[in-house]
């Protein structure tokens, strides 16, 4: 099953949904977006990620303090997650508890779907901490894809990396794993950017249009 959130409302008549917003709302915008992470959610074919990611950019210093800001987060810490660096370019987040709340209903021990997306936007928005010297870094894309059940008996973990990057938004890709190994529970792809450098529509697809034009 693919969800993806944060995508424009295609299947609304224009009549009824009023008059464009300035925002990201545009329908070639998102075409083009959704055409470049098509092309980086093809390292997740297989069921398996292929695509290496980019060593972090920040120095090992900057890193700490980012890491250290993002697991004080209250929204970090009311998931259970607790995020961590893997040389040279992964970011990894685990549950450091799950509660009942976050398993799947009619008495499944997976986890939920909706966490199994919080975990993803988690993981992509620390990957994105390793590179840019912001505070924040928004997700304004995110993709997922479930494999099979994620049971919560089984010390799991999302790893993400970021596999192009530019100074405004980048591209990323993840999954979900057991610890013990094997194959994804789930996969995911993202388009992320540093809160710092907010952008107009226009100009990310320009970039995005430059970025996949060179490939």
């Amino acid at each position: 099953m693919l969800v993806t959130t944060k995508s424009a409302n295609l299947g609304v008549p224009a009549a009824a949904r009023g008059p464009p917003s300035p925002s990201l709302n545009s329908v070639a915008l998102r075409a083009t977006i959704r055409h470049a992470l098509a092309y980086v959610a093809i390292g997740t074919e297989g069921n398996a990620m292929h695509l290496d990611p980019i060593p972090f950019r920040l120095a090992p210093d900057a890193r700490s303090r980012q890491l250290s800001s993002f697991n004080d987060r209250a929204e970090i810490r009311w998931f259970g997650f607790r995020g961590q660096w893997v040389e040279p370019g992964w970011a990894e987040i685990e549950f450091e508890r799950i509660e009942a709340g976050a398993l799947g209903g009619g008495g499944v021990d997976a986890i939920n779907g909706g966490v199994i997306a919080a975990g993803f936007d988690a993981a992509f928005v620390l990957a994105g901490l390793g590179h840019y010297d912001s505070k924040a870094v928004v997700t304004l894309e995110l993709s997922v894809q479930f494999l099979s059940l994620a049971r919560a008996a089984e010390p799991l973990a999302f790893r993400a990396g970021v596999t192009k990057s530019s100074r405004g938004f980048a591209f990323a890709q993840g999954a979900l794993l057991a610890r013990r190994g094997g194959a994804p529970f789930a996969t995911a792809s993202a388009m992320i950017a540093p809160a710092s450098a907010p952008r107009a529509a226009g100009s990310y697809a320009a970039e995005v249009a430059d970025q996949t034009g060179r490939r």
